[in-house]
């Protein structure tokens, strides 16, 4: 699950930062197309985020991005948070070019973590099997 989730992270990542460099699109249309190309709870972050956007036209996009987490990002594990946070602290604190910069580094931890648990997950795996074939051997040398 959380490997999925950052790499939803991550694709929501790579549209903002083309829209931004092709388009400027404001932060709040951002927010918007991020949730239609993500599911679940970070669908409900992002859609959250752009209506408190709205309301807030003047608000700071990080402090509206830690809100809306607090309410709607209790079932996203702490990693896609705290790469949510840094997107909040990224998106619309900067000009364009830097912003984009922003972007490509975030994407680039994510993308780090993302390796990570792949990683991980590949170690796990082969400690199963070494277990499951000394618990064979293991059965084998009982019922001998």
């Amino acid at each position: 699950m959380e490997e999925a989730n950052l790499r939803q992270i991550l694709k929501a990542m790579e549209l903002m930062r083309c829209e931004i460099q092709s388009r400027l699109t404001p932060t709040k249309e951002l927010c918007e197309m991020a949730s239609a190309i993500c599911r679940g709870s970070l669908r409900e972050v992002f859609q959250a985020t752009a209506q408190r956007i709205e309301l807030q036209s003047d608000g700071d996009v990080g402090e509206i991005m830690e809100a809306v987490l607090i309410r709607h990002g209790q079932s996203l594990p702490i990693s896609c948070i705290c790469r949510l946070r840094e997107l909040g602290g990224i998106l619309g604190a900067y000009e364009v070019e830097e912003q984009t910069q922003a972007l490509e580094a975030l994407s680039g931890r994510v993308s780090a973590s993302v390796e990570e648990i792949r990683r991980g997950r590949a170690e796990r795996c082969r400690s199963y099997e070494v277990m499951g074939v000394c618990a064979g051997c293991a059965l084998a040398i009982i019922l001998l």
